[in-house]
């Protein structure tokens, strides 16, 4: 999750708080995924909430639901209003297809055939635990 940093109006934005939407569409405090205290956060407008987090409490979000965040701009007078929501991005939990499927003449034989692939770009937020090969 990333925002553009609001207007500062001379004094230097020192934390963000960021809130997340819930699965039951209320926004909660996000402070254990996303410390906006943290210099690197603030920095750089930016903090990284792994697919993990999102669909485990307090967030809960399940396939198919959009990642909404709203966020607070605060310097040394105060606090801004809070952001619109913002959405980047659905939440999937399947891995992409893999990629680049080649024959490996190292392995194929007469009575068998070598397989080399590439995970996709993204695994869903797990492990890939399993392929399934199948041919025509």
């Amino acid at each position: 999750m990333n925002w553009d940093a609001p207007n500062s109006n001379g004094t230097p934005i020192i934390a963000y708080k960021v809130y997340i939407r819930k699965a039951d569409l209320s926004y909660e405090l996000a402070n254990d995924v996303c410390n906006g205290k943290n210099v690197v956060i603030v920095a750089n407008t930016l903090c990284i909430v792994s697919l993990g987090q999102l669909t485990s409490v307090p967030f809960n979000l399940l396939k198919g639901y959009s990642v909404n965040i709203k966020v607070i701009a605060t310097n040394a007078y105060g606090d801004s209003l809070i952001s619109e929501a913002g959405n980047g991005a659905i939440v999937v939990l399947v891995p992409d297809a893999p990629t680049l499927l080649l024959n490996d003449p190292l392995i194929t034989s007469r009575t068998q055939i070598g397989l080399k692939w590439s995970d996709g770009p993204t695994n869903g937020g797990e492990i890939v635990l399993d392929y399934r090969i199948t041919y025509d």
